[in-house]
């Protein structure tokens, strides 16, 4: 009876160890992503558009905005008109992956300021969640 008992003991503790191997579930970010952003500064290697810029432009109605939705779907809309769509997921609590109009994406957000950098190649949209 005791040889029996501790077998199944032996056994359990395998089960155990194997299934704190596999570890425990995936962090999802998805909320840190999750919403409305708007654009707040632009940057390329050529040019640069200043946040007062894009203020003065905003008080005019003319506003770009990302939105993320928590189904993984992205747009873009700028100023009024649909730029592109795509999808997106949190690779971590600080980046994204994202492709959009089958092109990808790098989306970077920066957890001390709360601006989220959507770049390719040289050029960046700089945005903050509202």
């Amino acid at each position: 009876m005791k040889k029996r008992i501790l077998g199944i003991l032996a056994v359990l503790a395998v089960f155990c160890i194997a299934l704190v191997g596999c570890g425990g579930p995936k962090e999802d970010y998805t909320s840190v992503f999750a919403g409305e952003w708007e654009l707040v500064a632009m940057e390329s290697e050529d040019n640069e558009v200043s946040e007062q810029d894009l203020q003065d432009m905003k008080d005019l109605g003319l506003t770009v905005t990302l939105t993320l939705n928590e189904d993984g779907t992205a747009s873009l809309v700028m100023f009024g008109e649909d730029y592109g769509t795509g999808e997106w997921s949190a690779k971590s609590a600080t980046e994204c992956n994202m492709t959009m109009e089958n092109q990808k994406i790098d989306v970077v957000l920066d957890p001390s300021t709360g601006r989220l950098r959507f770049s390719q190649g040289d050029e960046a949209l700089i945005f903050v969640k509202i």
